[in-house]
């Protein structure tokens, strides 16, 4: 029987391979594995970047209905980073090489990276980790971005990042392309960062001109609660957008949207005034950043924000040009995502009807208000007659909101009615004249109660001011073969013929070192998502000798301790329910 158990052992370790995905590689930085290798070269140069002047002046209260803005989370401060220019290299003995180099912002709660070149080679992969070595994002490799232009990736905790390139031995240097243009200062949307850092970071942004955790009024509700309970497909496909604006990083809300192909092309739609200056380049949204699944597990949660899943980058399809509020006719913006939705997000592709004067039922939205985790917002009546100066016909649906509401950064999110269908995006609001919640948010502002949303209905086939082109409607894009369907209903991110190679854990998301080793050794894991995990060790005929179980890892390094063992060959396995690895290691004092 033991011997069969190693036997099961042995061939799990032997079959494993490696999966590859578009969005991001799992696997462990050359400077862990090999830390014995680079132990006597372990300078790192370093890069100081200016806090930028995040300052605000309280704004003055609104007392009508105006365009929900996207809310400033990050603000942005130029650089010149280069590969060629900064960092350092090591050349370990087996010809391979690794580029470090570590920028720091003191002061800063969080820091993100914009790059307006970033290609590697095969053979290359990029890491990025905060000083403490509790957050690993990457690796980034040649499928991350491969037309080599803007790109960006996602926050950092801490005032610190280190940069890592491991590039194997043989590789062309010099076709690397790697240019950081801006770092951004987050100090807000960061709550789900408190995960990594060494003390809660809500004590660190309550003062100074840091902002709280919940950056969102309290009076909102979590995606989660039971009033959002009827449409869980429509609240996996309510995504969070972030993006660069003048000088700041803003964060908005938007809807991943179905078309009658149910091909699971990744189209997401938000609003036009979401952008603001009516770009249709595809370099506008190239260092878009969308993140999936930022929501609270239950209700009431108040732990650690669950790790959202991101993608980075989109191609522009359609909008309505956007003349201010006082021409707000049209608001609706549609991207296509550089690459297909991992089926591993669980995200699902809104459906949408084309109705033009329902008034009754239940109407949910889903929307991430000032760029906090997702929130739900329901009424039980709308009015289909609303109008923004500059036209002459109802081209929103207005209402108040019974359980809720929107903020700035719920901008662009979807209005879905009582059959789950999308009939809407939100473009403006203000309070009622006797608000129900006057609780802020963290720029002082309460939750508005008066929204109207953009009309799907009239945004299909939208003219206004020039003739209507499939680059200013949103029909050709989801009606493709013009069926003339007026609805159509959600559907999973799932399409085995065009969906991306799912993100799956596999044997390279754990390292087992050193080995051989003289008593101690360790297991690092860098894994997609928080899972319970066991580390057992096992002597040469497969006598179990030591359990550990880890609950909720994500990232971590782990003490595996050996000391009270004889030499030899033992087995090392560390197991979730999502990935495995099965390691033998010599114990030699």
């Amino acid at each position: 029987m033991k011997r069969s158990i190693l036997g099961v052992f042995l061939i799990s370790f032997f079959s494993l391979g490696t999966l590859h995905a578009q969005i991001s590689e799992k696997g462990t930085p050359l400077s862990v594995s090999q830390e014995a290798a680079l132990s006597s070269q372990q300078y790192i140069p370093s890069i100081q970047v200016q806090l930028p002047d995040i300052r605000k002046t309280k704004k003055s209260k609104q007392t009508k209905i105006e365009v929900l803005k996207p809310v400033l989370i990050g603000a942005l401060s130029n650089v010149d980073i280069d590969f060629s220019n900064s960092g350092s290299t090591v050349v370990l003995p087996d010809g391979s090489k690794v580029w470090r180099l570590q920028i720091n912002m003191p002061g800063a709660p969080a820091l993100g990276l914009y790059y307006d070149q970033f290609y590697v080679p095969q053979g290359v992969r990029y890491f990025l980790y905060n000083s403490n070595k509790k957050q690993l994002l990457g690796a980034y490799t040649t499928n991350s971005n491969p037309d080599g232009g803007q790109w960006a990736t996602e926050k950092v905790q801490g005032s610190s990042i280190i940069l890592e390139m491991d590039i194997d031995a043989g590789v062309d240097i010099s076709t690397i392309k790697f240019h950081i243009n801006k770092v951004c200062d987050f100090y807000a949307g960061i709550s789900y960062l408190d995960a990594y850092a060494d003390e809660n970071i809500a004590a660190k942004t309550t003062a100074g001109p840091y902002y709280p955790f919940n950056g969102s009024s309290p009076c909102e509700i979590n995606a989660i609660c039971s009033v959002g309970d009827s449409f869980p497909e429509q609240r996996k496909a309510t995504v969070n957008i972030e993006y660069v604006l003048g000088s700041s990083v803003a964060a908005g809300s938007s809807t991943l949207i179905n078309n009658t192909r149910g091909d699971c092309t990744p189209y997401l739609l938000t609003a036009s005034h979401v952008e603001g200056t009516n770009s249709t380049a595809d370099s506008t949204f190239a260092q878009w950043l969308f993140y999936f699944n930022y929501e609270a597990p239950t209700c009431t949660y108040t732990g650690t924000r669950p790790v959202p899943q991101t993608m980075t980058g989109a191609t522009f399809i359609s909008r309505a040009a956007y003349f201010g509020v006082d021409e707000l006719v049209g608001d609706f913006l549609l991207v296509k995502l550089k690459t297909n939705v991992p089926a591993s997000y669980g995200a699902y592709f809104a459906g949408w009807d084309l109705d033009t004067t329902v008034t009754s039922g239940i109407f949910t939205g889903f929307h991430h208000p000032a760029g906090d985790i997702k929130k739900v917002s329901v009424t039980d009546s709308i009015f289909n007659s609303a109008v923004i100066s500059g036209s002459t016909t109802p081209t929103h649906w207005g209402l108040y909101w019974n359980q809720g509401g929107c903020e700035e950064g719920s901008s662009g999110s979807g209005l879905f009615n009582a059959h789950g269908r999308l009939i809407g995006m939100l473009s403006a609001g203000g309070p009622l004249p006797a608000e129900p919640c006057t609780d802020t948010n963290f720029v002082g502002d309460e939750m508005f109660d008066a929204v109207v949303y953009s009309k799907l209905s009239r945004d299909w086939l939208y003219s206004y001011e020039t003739p209507s082109t499939p680059a200013s409607r949103l029909k050709d894009w989801l009606d493709p073969d013009n069926t003339g369907v007026t609805h159509l209903d959600a559907r999973a991110a799932d399409c085995a013929a065009t969906a991306a190679v799912p993100q799956i854990e596999t044997a390279d998301n754990i390292s087992i070192y050193p080995n051989p080793t003289n008593g101690v050794t360790y297991a690092t894991v860098a894994l997609r998502t928080p899972s319970d995990m066991k580390i057992s060790v096992y002597n040469i005929i497969g006598d179990k000798l030591y359990e550990q179980d880890l609950t909720n890892v994500l990232n971590g390094k782990f003490k595996i301790d050996l000391n009270d063992y004889a030499n030899g060959m033992y087995i090392i396995s560390v197991s979730s329910d999502k990935t495995s690895t099965i390691k033998k290691i010599i114990l030699n004092r």
